[in-house]
């Protein structure tokens, strides 16, 4: 009996895409990850993603102005 053959895969719909991110919340993200990942040890990250301490500190301290700063990190 012949096999059918594959389908292929279905190409998604551009307009139902996710938005592309901006560099700021890919910086938040990064950020956030590498506080996770080292238990808000802020040194570590910062060395990880080779920025200043003091970067670091001044992102928690706007997103804890804002509202945004995620409750595990506050």
């Amino acid at each position: 009996m012949p096999q059918p053959s594959p389908q292929p895969a279905p190409v998604p719909d551009p307009s139902e895409a996710l938005p592309p991110l901006t560099m700021k919340e890919i910086e938040r993200r990064s950020i956030l990850a590498a506080l996770r990942h080292t238990n808000r040890d802020v040194p570590r990250p910062a060395a990880l993603l080779e920025i200043n301490p003091s970067t670091i500190y001044r992102r928690i301290i706007t997103w804890r102005e804002e509202g945004t700063l995620p409750p595990e990190l506050d």
